[in-house]
């Protein structure tokens, strides 16, 4: 067994050993570190200054900055509008948007709104009005608003074609409408193309 002697003399040369260790590879590395970070913290010279306008457009979506999607039509009237989650997108520039949105245009781009804008092409419903017969006239209904007589009687045709008339089966366009109120006969036209 040890005496206290033997194990006092123990314990200064372990703590002996421990600290010439320490001092040996702890210090060094540290000393390593310092240089380094002391190269890193010194900006270099060359760098050249960025464009302002490049500044704008180079900062990435944030999760503050609200992003709007706007689709409009050839006439420039807003169809929809949608609000998208920022943070779907954060960390993206504007050229990543471009890619990933490629039917829309980067309108405006800054920290606080970016605005996608995309154009759609909607074709007009074309009207279609309906021959009927009010009493012993035949005209064009108007829908809810009513009745245009254009002159002409149901005793000027077939039963079968009274029969289309008073059921409203038969369909004009606007310009054959048009055509109607200038001259009644061309029902005749209609009607032809009807059987055919």
């Amino acid at each position: 067994m040890l005496t206290k002697l033997q194990y006092f003399a123990l314990l200064l040369v372990a703590v002996g050993v421990f600290f010439g260790a320490f001092a040996k590879f702890g210090l060094d590395n540290t000393k390593i570190e310092v240089a380094q970070e002391e190269s890193e913290a010194t900006p270099p010279t060359d760098i050249a200054q960025p464009n302002p306008n490049e500044v704008e457009d180079a900062f990435n979506i944030l999760p503050t900055t609200e992003v709007l999607m706007v689709l409009k039509d050839q006439e420039n009237n807003i169809i929809d509008s949608q609000k998208l989650d920022p943070y779907t997108i954060m960390g993206l520039n504007k050229d990543d948007l471009s890619s990933i949105f490629p039917g829309y245009q980067v309108v405006a781009f800054s920290e606080e709104q970016i605005i996608l804008e995309g154009n759609t092409y909607i074709k007009p419903e074309e009207i279609v009005y309906y021959l009927g017969v009010d009493g012993q006239d035949i005209g064009i209904v108007l829908g809810d608003d009513g009745f245009l007589k254009i002159g002409l009687s149901v005793n000027d045709f077939s039963s079968y074609i009274n029969t289309l008339l008073s059921h409203e089966l038969i369909a004009v366009t606007m310009e054959e409408r048009i055509q109607l109120e200038n001259d009644p006969y061309y029902i005749e036209r209609i009607l032809q193309n009807l059987s055919e």
